[in-house]
This record gives C-alpha cells, structure tokens and sequence, in this order.
C-alpha cells in the first residue's frame, strides 16, 4: 500500500486575501508613522534648529546651557575649584555680569572653575532635571538660588495642579524628553506639544508657558511646597553623590508695600530703573507671591538643616528695599555684589580654600 508524503495544506483564498490585507495595513501604518516623525523632524529643525539626524539634540533646545557642561571635563582634587550654579535668570545675572567672578577672586584669587546651569524662569525641578544629566560629573561646590519661578505652577485650580508640574506646558515636554534621556525619536515629543496647545490649554487643563490670567486667583492656595522640598532635596543628594559641598540660600525679594500693576508701569516705585525689571505679575497676583516665596524659604531652611548644607540667608542680609532691587527679585549691581560676597563668605573656610592651594592663577 502506497502513502501520500505530500504535507501541503490548502489555504482558503478568504484567509489569503485577509493576511494579504493586514500586511498592507501593517505597511501603510509603518509609512505613517515614518512620514509623520520625519514631519515633526522637519519641524523642529525649521522652527528650533534641531537636526533631523540628531534628534536628542532636543534636551538643549529645552535647556540651552546644559551641553558645554556635559561635555567639560570636571575633577576634584585638580587644584582648581569647580563650582556649580544652579537656579533662574538671578544666578544667571550673576555670571553674565561677572559678580560670581569678582566674589570668588576675593577668597579664591583665580583658582576656581565655574561651569552654570542656571537660566531664566527656570525652576526647582529643571534644576533637578539637569543635575541628573551631570550626575557623572565630580564638581567642588554646588551652589543653589531658587524661589521664585516654581510661584507660577500654583497659578491653576485645584484640581489641575499636578506635583510634577505637568500642568504647565513647557514640562510636559519636559518630561517626555528628560525621563526617558535623549530622545530617538520626535514624534513622542511631537505629541505632546500639540497636545498641550491644541487640547489642554483651550480646555483650561493646562498652563501656558505665560499663565493664564482667569487662574491667577488660585495662586492663592500654595500648593508648590512639597515639589518645591521634593526637587531640592533631590538635587542636594545628586550633588553629594559627586562629593561636592552645597550651597543653599534664602530667596531674597521685595515688593513695596504701595505697590500695584500701574505705580510699577508709571516708574512710581522705589525700585532702582533698570530695563530688565519685571513687574510682580509675572508670577502671580502679589500678595499671592509674596505668601509663596515665604513658604518656599521656610522649605530651603528646612533643607539646609536637614542635609547639613551650608545657607546664606540672603533675605535677613540685603535689605529689602528699593535701593537694592530693580523689580521683586532682580538685584541692583550694588546688591549684586553683596549677594556674592555674602555667599562665598559662607563658603570661606579652610576645607573649601584647601581644595584651591597651590593652583596656578587663571
């Protein structure tokens, strides 16, 4: 008796027709997500400067100072001082204008190396975003200043506030970009920013960039402070973790006690003029504000204590007056000087000056 070898199963035309269709279903949605992550390349390199062939080249149009630090090399026990700055456009003054230079050659005379991180309206958690790209860094000292631009995210009902900040636009690409490093691929970020402006901010669940004017009575409720303790202890661990010393400092400010939106557009304010003065509306209604930035100072001692850092009470040693500020914040180049020398005063003593002996002046 003879038997068949023949193992061949005939397929339904019906099924063949059905694979056939998938895999072009399959394809056409692969070419659909190639054609839109090439749009949202063409997008960020034409609006951004973001190279379609470098895609995680995104973090630094997100946070702009962050790449030559990345790509210096740090070392202690190097004779020199590398000294950190974090925090918004405060610390970043105190850089461009060279305070931070002048300060430290007072006690350090030329061997110190300073590398920043800190820029405008930056917060307490784009600092701790930042500090975890330069974990592998070993700096000497890292010097903290924050207070103020965290003020923005209670600026938003209850409801909506969201501890990681997420319901302010800018973080939510802020997230999708810095929790997961570098990204491959636009398209993720892509999503989210159309989300954020086409969806969220029309139906109230999202704070723009520059917040909403209807929301600014909900910074009343300060809802920021375990964020606030949440990032900066953070970054203060980061920061040991390098070895480094930290530095931490009360957030100093005045508001005049006859201050309103209109005195501070008419210049009838004690504030010294300076073209780069903001009014207190920036951030929030003002006595808002003022009950935000107490709050966060009571946070920044709080973690001084607690991590053993060293403080510099900025806001009991400059006055809180006109003569020393040109808006809530922003320091006179007088005051500037006294928030420097108030600083690495603190920071004098012989362990930090043992670090720098015996380098060559620079």
């Amino acid at each position: 008796m003879s038997v068949s070898n023949d193992s061949t199963v005939s397929v339904p035309r019906k099924a063949v027709r059905w694979r056939k269709r998938a895999l072009r279903l399959c394809g056409s949605a692969v070419f659909l997500l190639l054609l839109l992550e090439v749009g949202a390349r063409v997008f960020w390199w034409s609006q951004y400067d973001v190279s379609p062939l470098h895609p995680g080249r995104v973090v630094y149009q997100l946070y702009k100072t962050l790449e030559p630090v990345e790509t210096a090399p740090v070392a202690q026990d190097d004779g020199v001082l590398n000294i950190l700055l974090l925090g918004g456009s405060v610390m970043r003054r105190a850089h461009d204008s060279g305070a931070i230079y002048k300060g430290l050659n007072k006690f350090y005379k030329g061997r110190f190396r300073i590398f920043h991180l800190a820029e405008p309206g930056h917060t307490t958690l784009d600092t701790l975003y930042k500090m975890r790209r330069v974990r592998d860094k070993s700096f000497d000292l890292v010097i903290v200043y924050h207070g103020i631009n965290d003020v923005r995210a209670n600026n938003c009902p209850d409801a909506v506030y969201q501890p990681d900040y997420t319901h302010v636009t800018q973080y939510r690409m802020a997230r999708q970009v810095m929790d997961g490093g570098s990204p491959d691929f636009l398209l993720p970020v892509m999503g989210q920013y159309l989300w954020s402006h086409f969806v969220l901010e029309p139906r109230g669940q999202a704070i723009p960039q520059l917040h909403m004017k209807a929301w600014l009575k909900h910074g009343a409720t300060i809802k920021t402070t375990d964020a606030f303790r949440n990032n900066l202890r953070a970054t203060v661990d980061l920061a040991r973790e390098q070895g480094a010393k930290v530095v931490l400092m009360s957030f100093a400010y005045y508001v005049p006690t006859d201050y309103t939106h209109e005195r501070y557009k008419a210049g009838a304010l004690d504030y010294t003029a300076d073209k780069y003065s903001y009014p207190v509306e920036l951030w929030g209604q003002p006595a808002n504000v003022i009950k935000a930035l107490d709050a966060h100072n009571g946070v920044i001692r709080q973690v001084a204590r607690e991590r053993e850092t060293y403080f510099v009470d900025q806001t009991a040693l400059i006055d809180a007056a006109g003569k020393n500020f040109t808006d809530i914040c922003h320091f006179t180049a007088a005051a500037m000087e006294q928030f420097t020398d108030n600083l690495f005063s603190a920071t004098g003593e012989e362990p930090l000056l043992e670090i720098a002996k015996g380098a060559p002046d620079s």
